[in-house]
């Protein structure tokens, strides 16, 4: 399970649901005194989170939505959007693939002219 503490309060874990294999389950979970935790819960209506009071060192059940690796994906890109303005990450993806090519070659050039150096060394040693 993976867990993202925000400075303000609200832990969120992620993990796989029993019995619902390739979904992703998010808890969400607001820490209200050393005592107390709040739970999120999608209310009856199916609309905002209701916030469901449970002692800080009881076992926390459930989580608060369950959803499929596509919705997910999709809510992932969504929020990026929104908060960071990223276009896609695909693109991104091969800005980071072009440069890494671009770092290997100069790499490969570098060790190269070592080679070249060292044997023209090597050379001048032995005559």
């Amino acid at each position: 399970m993976t867990e993202v503490r925000a400075e303000n309060g609200i832990l969120v874990q992620l993990g796989e649901p029993f019995f619902h294999g390739g979904d992703l389950a998010i808890r969400i979970v607001r820490r209200v005194d050393t005592e107390t935790l709040r739970v999120a819960r999608v209310n009856s209506q199916g609309g905002w989170l209701d916030w469901e009071e449970r002692p800080r060192n009881g076992l926390i059940e459930g989580a608060t939505i369950v959803m499929t690796d596509e919705v997910a994906r999709a809510l992932l890109d969504a929020l990026i959007r929104h908060y960071q303005g990223a276009s896609d990450m695909h693109t991104v993806r091969a800005d980071l693939l072009h440069e890494r090519k671009r770092v290997d070659e100069l790499t490969g050039a570098l060790i190269g002219l070592a080679s070249k150096s060292i044997e023209t060394v090597r050379t001048a040693i032995e005559q």
